[in-house]
């Protein structure tokens, strides 16, 4: 809601990617302050589904590999468990690393805008947050995302 709102005010629409992630972390670093004095850690998985209609119908068009339920449901664990050992990351290469992942082709001087860090900042977080991703990857979950690191 707050991105909507404040869409018109966007100055450089070809940065928009930076721009939306840059609110995304102000809400989220507000939610999480809030959420943390009253005790509060519900993941989304906790939310109900009430209201929320199901799908049951199936369709003649054939589904990619890639989309289909068994491998959208390996994509998303993986996706899972990267965000899981990117959270033991120090603060700083966490930022890094997450919006590279999201983002891979923002160039870096746009992501040294987005964090408001030098470019030579976003190089040497960069460059030890894939370090010790692939570290703790390959320590806990050998062989299984080797791809990710080329």
């Amino acid at each position: 809601m707050e991105a909507m709102e404040s869409i018109a005010t966007i100055q450089h629409p070809e940065r928009f990617p930076g721009w939306i992630f840059t609110i995304a972390r102000r809400v989220m670093a507000k939610w999480l302050t809030a959420n943390r004095k009253r005790g509060i850690y519900d993941s989304l998985d906790d939310v109900s589904a009430d209201g929320v209609a199901e799908q049951g119908a199936a369709y003649a068009v054939p589904v990619p590999a890639h989309q289909q339920p068994d491998n959208r449901a390996i994509a998303k664990e993986q996706l899972d468990i990267v965000h899981s050992v990117a959270a033991r990351l120090p603060q700083s290469e966490q930022q890094v690393f997450l919006l590279k992942f999201a983002e891979p082709d923002m160039p870096q001087k746009e992501m040294a805008q987005t964090l408001g860090i030098s470019e030579n900042a976003v190089k040497v977080r960069w460059h030890r947050a894939r370090n010790r991703m692939k570290a703790l990857l390959e320590a806990e979950y050998p062989s299984e995302f080797t791809e990710l690191f080329r």
